[in-house]
């Protein structure tokens, strides 16, 4: 593991015992955090310099959970020396950054290391339930709210530099959703935030993104950084020739604890039509061990497996 993240490296090594892999070093900037972190979570060494990570005969696999802007470099390093990886959203955040990956993956060929993005909402029993009502119906209508909560204007994820705006940095999720939904690429984009007027200092947590996919289908993203879960929750409306689904994450917060989800409500062709239940919230940690635990066993969703130049 390089780099403990905020939320996403503890998620990871928060896992149960049965995860199906086993923790050998863990990097991070402060040695007294990766030496207390390192013995608590019982990993077999902690390092602050990297390379003893792409040195490690014993690590096949780095989970990359550092600020964005560290993500391609390691990401590029890791698969020189043959290391699978999962890396935290976003892959990285700049258009050359993604060029050189996709230049070192076509490079590597068949030979070129597992690589995963960790778009975890994909996984969520509530995007899994929509993509098995809609399976073979196209085109497709997505309609996706997407309410991450407020972060402040100087926070390192709203500084392009560092990481990449909340649009690239955060956003993506909302984007992978709807594609994952879907189950089709996007094609073609259009995307507006609001205007920097009225002494706003960032406009990225406030952003309308719509998509074009290959298979005709549309989605839409509204972003909003500064709802609350209570208040706006997160959640995908669904419509094709089957019917109409519509799935919101209730009252609680999926990044933590809180009240039961509220569930998928359905519509459309079936037995009576009638509302059918199902769990839509997980924790973060929860969300993050899935991803990771799929990644290792090879299933994967639309958008994950073997890297692919972009």
């Amino acid at each position: 593991m390089s780099g403990r993240g905020t939320s996403h490296g503890s998620s990871c090594y928060r896992t149960s015992p049965d995860r199906g892999f086993e923790f050998r070093g863990l990097c991070t900037a402060k040695g007294m955090s990766a030496e207390h972190t390192g013995r608590h979570s019982e990993f077999a060494f902690a390092t602050t310099n990297v390379e003893e990570i792409w040195k490690d005969p014993g690590t096949e696999a780095v989970f990359v959970a550092t600020r964005h802007d560290l993500h391609a470099s390691l990401v590029l390093a890791a698969l020189r020396t043959g290391k699978h990886v999962f890396v935290e959203k976003p892959l990285c955040i700049r258009a050359e950054e993604l060029a050189e990956i996709a230049a070192l993956v076509s490079a590597l060929g068949p030979s070129c290391p597992l690589l995963t993005v960790g778009f975890n909402r994909r996984f969520a029993p509530a995007t899994r339930e929509l993509r098995r009502f809609f399976d073979g119906i196209v085109p497709l209508s997505v309609s996706h709210r997407f309410s991450p909560g407020p972060i402040p204007p100087d926070h390192w994820t709203q500084d392009e530099d560092v990481g990449g705006g909340r649009i690239v940095g955060e956003a993506c999720h909302a984007i992978d959703t709807c594609t994952a939904i879907v189950g089709s690429p996007p094609v073609r984009v259009f995307a507006e935030s609001v205007a920097k007027v009225g002494g706003l200092q960032t406009t990225d947590d406030r952003v309308f993104i719509t998509l074009r996919h290959a298979d005709g289908s549309i989605s839409t993203s509204r972003t909003r950084g500064r709802g609350t879960a209570r208040r706006r929750p997160s959640g995908s409306r669904c419509s094709g020739t089957a019917g109409r689904a519509v799935s919101r994450a209730g009252t609680g917060s999926t990044s933590g604890p809180g009240p039961a989800p509220q569930g998928l409500r359905r519509q459309g062709q079936g037995p009576s039509g009638r509302v059918r239940g199902v769990p839509v919230g997980l924790s973060q940690g929860r969300c993050v061990a899935d991803s990771v635990g799929a990644d290792l066993r090879g299933d994967l969703g639309v958008a994950h497996g073997r890297a692919q130049p972009a």
